[in-house]
């Protein structure tokens, strides 16, 4: 009989670390699927937030591209203007020395556009190419902090 009892008392110690163990498994499957829930929210605002921000710079990119072109236009136009007031002023002149002298100031006059011109164009496209890298350099420090948060947490 104490050898029924000691059986029953191992029995019922065995059943009892079975069923603890069990309990202590569907505690941690329960917190790795709620952290993996967690996870793939967080994993899909981050892709809308990459989107947006994506978005966002084509957006800027866009309308950058946009003023630039208008102001190119906008150059073309003015050259087409001063070509053809410079053409009618060679149809007046009338010695070659005249010819050169006006030669020689116009192309000068043309050279120094081209290059105001130029760097202004330079520096309208590092603007735009700044100006919309700015929405997913700011998405990438977000994420980073909170991926540092996360992993310090």
């Amino acid at each position: 009989m104490a050898k029924t009892q000691e059986l029953n008392e191992v029995v019922e110690a065995g059943k009892q670390v079975f069923e603890k163990t069990i309990a202590k498994q569907a505690e941690q499957t329960e917190k790795f699927t709620q952290n993996a829930r967690k996870g793939f929210e967080d994993l899909g605002k981050i892709q809308n937030e990459a989107l947006n921000a994506v978005i966002e710079s084509q957006m800027i990119f866009a309308k950058g591209l946009e003023e630039v072109s208008k102001n190119f236009v906008q150059y073309a136009q003015k050259s087409f203007m001063a070509n053809a007031e410079a053409w009618k002023a060679v149809t007046e002149i009338k010695t070659p020395a005249d010819l050169v002298n006006f030669n020689k100031s116009y192309s000068q006059e043309k050279v120094e556009t081209l290059v105001k011109e130029s760097v202004a164009l330079g520096e309208n496209l590092v603007k735009v190419a700044n100006d919309s890298n700015k929405p997913l350099q700011q998405f990438w420090k977000n994420s980073s902090d909170k991926f540092v948060k996360t992993i310090v947490a």
